[in-house]
């Protein structure tokens, strides 16, 4: 016989650090958003290419602004076609250090961003959730464990489960025996509360 504590049941498959992850994408989805496609255009950026003279020079130069559109088609190529000309060649360089310096530094800063947010959300987790967490994490680093969970037809009873509706599972459970074995993998890695009694 089967039996699943509803308690055990909704407490073994909260998984907070899943709705952690998918908040923090959802509120960094929002703030690419509420930058725009040009989000990345910081002010910092647009004081470093104020403080040099070749970008200053450059950006009001239409050879320049052509060079530079072609160099963001492909770059390869205007190097190959502006790497003779002079002021063309220190001109893109001293651009391409600018952006390349720039995005690092953008990544690093959302990277920073990132952990700032997930250390909030695990900061705001309870002991229980907390102790939650882990074992999801300790359960999903077996391949067969995350094999398992991955099967529709596994989806679908914890789904059954999680929710409350009442199901037939031992009668699901004689029509395909390997569920035995899986259901009892979920619940030795600690992501279903059932207990087996034979």
């Amino acid at each position: 016989m089967v039996q699943a504590s509803l308690d055990a049941k909704q407490k073994s498959l909260e998984l907070p650090e899943v709705q952690a992850k998918m908040e923090a994408d959802r509120a960094e989805a929002a703030k690419m958003a509420a930058n725009g496609p040009n989000g990345w255009m910081t002010p910092e950026l647009m004081t470093k290419i104020a403080m040099s003279p070749i970008l200053r020079k450059g950006f009001t130069d239409p050879r320049c602004q052509t060079a530079m559109g072609e160099m963001q088609a492909n770059p390869a190529a205007a190097m190959k076609k502006y790497g003779d000309v002079p002021e063309m060649k220190e001109f893109l360089q001293a651009f391409a250090k600018v952006m390349a310096d720039h995005f690092g530094k953008l990544a690093e800063k959302q990277e920073a961003e990132k952990k700032i947010q997930e250390q909030q959300a695990a900061a705001a987790l309870t002991p229980e959730q907390r102790k939650a967490q882990e074992v999801a994490e300790k359960a999903m680093a077996d391949p067969e464990v995350r094999a398992i969970v991955a099967e529709p037809k596994i989806q679908q009873l914890i789904g059954r489960m999680q929710t409350g509706v009442s199901f037939e599972i031992e009668r699901e459970m004689r029509n395909d025996p390997d569920l035995v074995r899986k259901l009892q993998k979920l619940s030795l890695a600690g992501l279903i509360g059932m207990e087996f009694r034979q």
